[in-house]
């Protein structure tokens, strides 16, 4: 299952290892091998269900965190925006009971951190499939394998192993010079179907010269000799959008051949051991939970399946037990505002005297359908992904007030919407403008929108999950701070972001104020 790093998720990683205490659970333990693919942990999606099963719980056997701190957290997202390269709009899927997720989220090299791989054992990436895949499959002018393998003899060969391969493979000299001057895989076999990205990796771990005649039937690591350049990063790339594991070692590129799949022609085999897991982690049974779902557009998702453990969505203790009294069961049911306030103040024991009306208004006014004024799951987990901890109750309360009562903050706008309105205005004015809105496709996440100089609407995600910073990481440079507030305050000081621009009018939310 394809667990998320990227957005939202980044923080919750622990979330995928956790589910409700059972008081009285028997506990035990059991040694199950790590599934090599640990390494491409990222995001998925959550299919909409609802029961109450055996919930297990995957713990490190050595004393491992499972909680990131907020310097880990930053770094990850911090890495996310050095992306590889790819089409814009892109996205990838994959068979598993998986969805659409971003394709730089899975296949960039550098998007796990250390300390988050470390913690996210025993889950592992699915094959992955690309949306222009049936289309590039027709379009490629080489056969895959001798590309790969062409590419192979040059990097590790010389010009003597490239002629030698190209006769072996009868090949035309003008394709070998084509093929040979871009010196790394091209973007459309990069992209191609399952079966072409296979002939693909084979061709470079076929063709790679070795300087010695090693056996390399016992070793659990097919290595692809290129120390540097594009290729390498290539071959770690379809390695791991074929679901397999592949990391930079000193004499190149290492994958890991654990589960036994690791494509050839050479007739090279590699080992796939059940005794060679260097990674063994227990497993602890907690007994029967209940768990909450619903599935959500974009990435930042969780994934239920046959191979996770069940998930909460709402990762606050609190609210986990506001949606087991009031969704139970019924996950799509619409609960009046009257009824999710009564349970609102008995779980969290809220003192009426520490806060004023304005308070439950401004909560009112997230969580609220503003047609009927009922409240849905989903609202009310995003609600504490934005806002979040629940703890102290009084605190989440002041935090999501006091956005709300910023004149540039305009919550629930879309962002063709919020393009509109800024567009508007420009067009009548001639001045920038910006906002600042929820991110409707990547819970947990806000977004700046402005206009600049030439009239350009311009989106800016701020990254954000439960109980982390806030950072931008999709600017130079990356900024990131532990509130809203005040990654606002350091946007507004940076030329290419919000200085000079003017806050749009109109926030919708200034009548609860008055």
């Amino acid at each position: 299952a394809v667990a998320a790093i990227a957005d939202r998720t980044v923080a919750q990683a622990p979330a995928a290892f956790a589910a409700d205490e059972q008081d009285g659970a028997a506990a035990r333990d059991a040694k199950v091998r790590r599934c090599p693919a640990a390494a491409n942990v990222h995001s998925a999606a959550l299919s909409s269900s609802s029961s109450s099963s055996s919930v297990a719980r995957a713990l490190p056997v050595a004393p491992i965190r499972l909680a990131l701190d907020a310097t880990q957290v930053a770094q990850v997202k911090r890495a996310l925006a050095d992306s590889l390269d790819l089409p814009a709009g892109m996205t990838v899927y994959a068979h598993d009971e998986t969805v659409d997720v971003a394709t730089r989220h899975v296949l960039d090299p550098v998007a796990v951190h250390p300390s988050v791989r470390r913690n996210l054992l025993a889950y592992r990436a699915p094959v992955l499939h690309f949306t222009t895949a049936s289309r590039a499959d027709e379009a490629l002018p080489v056969d895959p394998y001798a590309l790969g393998y062409l590419l192979a003899a040059a990097a590790t060969g010389g010009r003597r192993a490239t002629s030698t391969a190209a006769a072996d493979l009868s090949l035309a000299p003008e394709t070998v010079t084509s093929v040979v001057s871009g010196g790394r895989v091209p973007l459309t076999y990069r992209v191609a179907s399952v079966a072409a990205r296979r002939e693909v990796l084979a061709g470079l771990l076929d063709g790679a010269v070795r300087t010695t005649d090693e056996d390399e039937g016992a070793s659990r690591c097919a290595r692809f000799p290129v120390t540097d350049g594009a290729l390498s990063d290539d071959a770690a790339f379809v390695a791991r959008s074929l679901g397999l594991v592949a990391w930079r070692a000193v004499d190149g590129v290492c994958i890991s051949a654990d589960r036994g799949d690791v494509p050839t022609r050479s007739g090279r085999k590699w080992t796939a051991s059940a005794e060679s897991g260097r990674d063994p982690i227990a497993v602890e049974t907690v007994g029967d939970g209940d768990f909450f779902g619903f599935t959500l557009d974009g990435n930042g998702r969780f994934f239920v399946g046959h191979s996770l453990v069940a998930t909460h969505n709402c990762p606050d203790p609190t609210g986990r037990r506001i949606c087991k009294k009031l969704w139970r069961g019924e996950e799509l049911r619409r609960v009046p505002y009257d009824e999710f306030e009564e349970t609102f103040l008995e779980k969290t024991r809220l003192n009426l005297k520490l806060i004023r009306h304005v308070h439950l208004k401004a909560l009112c006014a997230v969580i609220c359908d503003p047609y009927d004024d009922t409240v849905t799951l989903e609202r009310f987990c995003n609600c504490v992904n934005w806002f979040g901890p629940m703890y102290p109750v009084e605190k989440f309360l002041d935090r999501l007030k006091d956005e709300l009562s910023n004149d540039w903050f305009h919550g629930y706008v879309s962002s063709n919407r919020a393009a509109q309105l800024l567009k508007t205005r420009w067009s009548s004015t001639k001045m920038t403008y910006y906002l600042c809105r929820f991110s409707l496709s990547a819970p947990g996440c806000f977004a700046f929108t402005f206009v600049d100089e030439d009239g350009q609407i311009v989106h800016k995600r701020v990254s954000h999950s439960y109980n982390t910073n806030y950072c931008l990481t999709n600017s130079s440079p990356a900024l990131e701070a532990p509130t809203l507030d005040q990654l606002h305050a350091l946007a507004r000081q940076q030329n290419d972001l919000l200085r000079g621009k003017r806050v749009l009018p109109g926030n919708p939310h200034q009548s609860l104020f008055l």
